[in-house]
């Protein structure tokens, strides 16, 4: 079967999750890093592109740090929410208020009817800011 349209329900799910990002959100910028090797695989060039979205990032529970395994005594971890059609990958970098942040899992990206609604990812401060 072939999917052709989106269900009413999770384009309303989705058309109030960007609402809740547009008016509560902040602004974020990711930075992906790209590596690029030479012919013989060595590293040769490393360069970082940026681009700017709305997101909301929000500090974990206890329970929520003990259900993804991370145990409740680590610090810098949070979750990052983003709408469903942000550009993310494992390892990029969110900057937020001059912190800068890894992203480290991809906790989820709840459909409805087989369409995403937004995207929730964990999130580690990086040691070198404050």
């Amino acid at each position: 079967m072939v999917k052709t349209n989106s269900s009413k329900d999770s384009l309303l799910m989705r058309k109030h999750m960007n609402t809740i990002l547009d008016r509560f959100g902040q602004d974020m910028t990711r930075i992906a890093v790209t590596e690029t090797t030479d012919q013989l695989g060595r590293l040769s060039d490393v360069s970082e592109s940026t681009s700017s979205f709305r997101g909301d990032l929000q500090f974990m529970t206890k329970e929520e740090k003990n259900l993804l395994g991370y145990g409740h005594d680590v610090t810098g971890i949070a979750k990052l929410f983003c709408k469903h059609d942000q550009d993310m990958n494992i390892e990029d970098d969110i900057l937020v208020d001059s912190q800068r942040w890894e992203i480290i899992k991809l906790v989820e990206n709840p459909e409805m009817a087989g369409d995403p609604t937004f995207k929730m990812f964990v999130v580690q401060r990086r040691p070198e800011t404050t």
